[in-house]
């Protein structure tokens, strides 16, 4: 199953970016309230234009974080409307609907949300610094003074610096030249993010060199080496610079709001994400932060970003990711084949056991709950486990709702989709359903980044994102508009195996095709020294665990053939070596079956820009011919440098040609346009081991079809890989 790598910031530190004491009610609080300015449609855009600093909470009424800030915010505003010059706090009600143009512009996904507002809503930033009364004050202070502020001692430096955050410091001769602007003009730019300081006399910081002159940038920091130096002073590679040595090997997930914004980017990037959680309070902690400080250095070169959770305070992420308390320490690894835990881990056993992972000799997790043995209410139950079955297997016409258990609006939304499914309940063809999406695992072409999320998916195959109104009337009316025709009035377009077929056409086999393969890995060096097979014994090095890096396109026009090489090919001159082999080979052996190459003569083979013109024919019939045409271009490219540098892209490149075949072959009139390939490997093949792949149309339906390519040991029949292909019906391919 692939899985998405980017994930919802904002839904896993909901309950952490509140984090600290519950307030007991406060007297004042009354009192108080008048100094937070109230904001709406009516006054929004009149008060922030007039403001050179404004400061604006978004809230919802239902939200108990808001309700947690509340008196916290008030008392901050109080202190602050004394400041020189005044600081003005304000607050929007975001879910009320008659400001849903404020939410939107502002971008607010949560609540609460933050917002600092300046020259006269020109400039908008986030807010990063803490929640209660105190630490509002000191950060917003901050955020209206110099953005560097000047370190004349060492007591100075001391204070300032401390051990928490990054803090950077500019040292220089003298404070003006290019080297100081720039210097100022990225702290005024991060100064929400970062603290900024200047000096003239390096001696008096805590670390580093204090007998340098500079100019020269220090970036001190509580994790990993404590501080860096830079010396370039370009405002882009300044900027960088502070990204890449700001960032920690290994992010920690705590109540501390300085890692916040650190776990904000660790959340978003898209890479494989290893994610230790333990009780910080464990008397093995020091064993486990040592080990996984050391496997970030060991694998850093695979991609692969590595966090340490506290479980007390990491506690609605793991939930998130549907994991039991009574399982840690866990370690979790969440990347695009699919998600791998190993529970009650002891520090000794996370390296060895990400060396397994990296091999491919993991078998994936998904992450369900149990099918309900009964499920006759209204609104039917979806889990992982019976999503296929229920909403895109069934021939019906399926509003699917993404929900989760804590989120306010799902509350208010159930009793609507209620009355939805009561209302329609008489229509056979029309199911209204819900899934707990922090309980189970969400299929990737569904993307969720917030709750509740609405899908709707019709008997034509058309998927459809709802986002209208939430009453029973809006609803029902979109379930009318974009509902299909009855599962036997349309194409069976939702059968497994032979897959979706027009009204009357037979059915076809599931086409197969056998080709003599390997999957070794191959280090950057190249050469035939440098390959090595796949497996539990294979050397730690670059390019392994079977990785797909080659992709080949034939347009159902046929009047174009693409090549592509994917980002970490390996082998030296890769681009020629494709160019002179792989795209004659595959050009000669598919003359005669799909294309005609006009004058072969003409055509250079070492020429990337070399075109195979000619007419499709029908290639229902020669499907077989197809595979089998590119199975002999594969070999015999290998076949030319033993070694081969082709061996890790046949998984992609079959995937996706045996997908477009498939299509084809199940009666549809175009094979569409790939909007997406994933592929998960669950085994290793051997060296000259021999493959059967097998391909299968899972649905299919105006816009949108789906195929599942299996890999398997032709002579044990055990999966190796699969492949998931989704193509885009609608648009013919122009490649």
């Amino acid at each position: 199953m692939a899985v998405s790598l980017v994930l919802p910031f904002t839904i896993l530190l909901a309950g952490v970016l509140l984090s600290g004491p519950v307030l007991a009610e406060v007297e004042t609080a009354v009192e108080l309230g008048e100094v937070v300015l109230t904001l709406d449609a009516s006054n929004f855009s009149e008060v922030v234009t007039k403001q050179q600093f404004i400061v604006v909470e978004f809230y919802a009424p239902w939200c108990g974080h808001c309700k947690q800030l509340a008196p916290e915010y008030e008392k901050a505003a109080a202190v602050l409307r004394n400041h020189d010059p005044p600081l003005v706090l304000a607050k929007v009600d975001a879910y009320d609907e008659r400001n849903k143009e404020i939410k939107d512009k502002y971008q607010v996904h949560a609540y609460p949300t933050i917002k600092i507002i300046e020259n006269g809503g020109k400039d908008v930033r986030g807010y990063g610094g803490p929640r209660d009364a105190d630490g509002i004050v000191e950060y917003l202070k901050k955020q209206v003074g110099p953005a560097s502020i000047e370190l004349s001692s060492a007591e100075a430096a001391q204070s300032s610096i401390g051990d928490k955050g990054v803090v950077l410091v500019g040292v220089f001769p003298e404070f003006a030249g290019v080297e100081y602007e720039n210097f100022m003009a990225v702290a005024e730019k991060k100064r929400s993010d970062y603290d900024f300081f200047h000096t003239s006399d390096a001696s008096i910081l805590p670390r580093g060199d204090q007998a340098i002159k500079g100019p020269v940038v220090r970036l001190f920091k509580p994790f990993d080496e404590l501080f860096a130096d830079s010396l370039d002073f370009d405002s882009d590679a300044l900027e960088k610079f502070i990204e890449v040595s700001g960032f920690p090997a290994v992010v920690t997930f705590d109540a501390d709001p300085t890692n916040h914004k650190f776990l904000e980017r660790y959340y978003s990037t898209p890479s494989a994400k290893a994610m230790l959680f333990l009780n910080f309070s464990d008397d093995r902690i020091e064993a486990f932060k040592s080990q996984i400080q050391e496997a970030a250095k060991k694998f850093s070169a695979n991609n692969i970003s590595f966090l340490i959770g506290d479980v007390e305070s990491a506690d609605r992420a793991f939930k998130y990711f549907g994991l039991k308390e009574n399982d840690v320490p866990l370690l979790f690894v969440i990347a695009q084949g699919g998600k791998y835990l190993n529970p009650t881990i002891d520090p000794d056993q996370i390296i060895p056991w990400l060396k397994e992972y990296i091999y491919g000799n993991l078998t994936p997790y998904v992450k369900s709950e149990p099918i309900p043995k009964v499920n006759d209410q209204p609104v039917k139950v979806v889990v992982a486990d019976s999503i296929d079955d229920i909403v895109f297997n069934s021939g019906k016409n399926v509003l699917l709702e993404f929900y989760a258990p804590w989120c306010g609006h799902c509350r208010k939304l159930a009793p609507i989709l209620e009355e939805v499914a009561v209302a329609l309940q008489d229509d056979e063809e029309v199911v209204i359903a819900k899934m707990d999406g922090t309980a189970n695992d969400i299929p990737t072409d569904l993307a969720v980044e917030g709750y509740p999320t609405i899908y709707f998916y019709s008997t034509t195959g058309d998927l459809y994102s709802y986002n209208g109104g939430r009453t029973t009337e809006d609803i029902i009316s979109f379930i009318k508009e974009n509902k299909g025709p009855r599962a036997g009035a349309m194409d069976e377009v939702t059968q497994t195996g032979a897959g979706a077929v027009e009204e009357g056409i037979t059915p076809s086999s599931p086409v197969v095709a056998s080709v003599l393969c390997t999957w070794p890995c191959v280090s950057p060096g190249g050469g035939k020294e440098h390959a090595v097979a796949v497996g539990n014994d294979a050397p730690d090095v670059d390019g392994c665990g079977g990785a797909a890096r080659v992709h080949v396109v034939v347009s159902e026009e046929h009047d174009w053939m693409f090549v592509g090489i994917y980002d970490g090919f390996n082998g030296p001159d890769a681009t020629n070596y494709l160019v002179a082999h792989l795209y004659a080979a595959v050009c000669r052996e598919l003359n005669g079956v799909l294309l005609r190459v006009e004058s072969e003569e003409e055509e250079e083979e070492s020429e990337v820009a070399a075109r195979c013109n000619g007419r499709a024919r029908g290639m229902r019939e020669h499907a077989h011919d197809v595979l089998d045409a590119l199975a002999r271009a594969l070999r015999s490219t290998e076949a030319r440098v033993p070694w081969g540098y082709l061996r890790s892209g046949v998984t992609a490149t079959l995937a996706d040609q045996l997908g477009s075949a498939v299509f084809f072959c199940s009666g549809l009139p175009s094979s569409g346009v790939s909007i997406e390939i994933s592929v998960s490997f669950v085994d290793a093949a051997a060296v000259g081991e021999e493959i059967e792949v097998e391909g299968k149309l899972l649905r299919a339906g105006k816009s949108v079809g789906v195929v599942s390519v299996d890999f398997r040991k032709k002579k044990t029949g055990k999966l190796m890989a699969q492949a998931r292909h989704t193509k885009y019906l609608v648009a013919s391919s122009k490649l």
